[in-house]
């Protein structure tokens, strides 16, 4: 839920990447490739524009605490803690989700230590919760694996389709919004990882010079 309350609102009519969320007025555009309908784009050019909503206008998400894969209980701040954070809504049944979450790791390998975490939601049911433990441990993923069999987080979030990810700040912003996954959408999202740690560094030092 978001901490004004209202359920993040998208508009279904779209193609791609990540300027901003309906609730706010801002037009949202997307990637194909995800599993309710639409086809393949093309694929993008070298350098992607990165375009981050602005802090001023973004959206809070409220705190929340799921179980992970291993039975531990798992709260949105605790994964604050590392810093800007991308969340990440997948299903075992969902091929192009399976695709993106080797990037995915690849992210949280690479920037693991600049102050970013992955955190991955999975939405398959009740039943299924053996299978996407033994998914997870045989792909040896290195993030945290939240498990919604109920989809609570899913519907309070109103993705409407997956592969959907969030790319927040480490105020609990939500800066990028991301539906579906083809080929060429992780350059947009590394350079959008890139660009938010870079901003809490440049926030981090602001800080420390003001207090000087």
């Amino acid at each position: 839920m978001l901490a004004s309350g209202k359920r993040l609102q998208v508009d279904v009519g779209w193609r791609r990447t990540i300027s901003g969320a309906a609730v706010l007025g801002v037009l949202l555009t997307f990637a194909a490739g995800w599993v309710v309908a639409g086809e393949p784009g093309d694929g993008e050019e070298d350098n992607p524009k990165v375009e981050l909503i602005d802090a001023a206008d973004a959206c809070v998400v409220s705190d929340f605490t799921m179980e992970n894969v291993d039975g531990e209980r798992v709260s949105l701040d605790d994964l604050l803690e590392d810093g800007v954070v991308l969340i990440d809504f997948w299903a075992l049944w969902c091929r192009p989700c399976l695709r993106e979450l080797d990037y995915l790791n690849d992210f949280n390998n690479k920037r693991g230590k600049d102050g970013f975490a992955v955190v991955t939601v999975n939405i398959d049911t009740p039943e299924s919760i053996s299978r996407v433990k033994s998914y997870v441990q045989s792909r040896g993923y290195g993030f945290e694996v939240l498990l919604d069999p109920e989809k609570e987080l899913y519907y309070d979030l109103n993705v409407p389709a997956i592969p959907y990810s969030v790319l927040i700040d480490r105020e609990g912003r939500i800066r990028s919004v991301h539906i579906g996954f083809q080929l060429g959408d992780e350059k947009i999202m590394e350079r959008e990882i890139a660009a938010l740690i870079e901003e809490g560094v440049a926030n981090e030092t602001g800080e420390e010079t003001s207090g000087e």
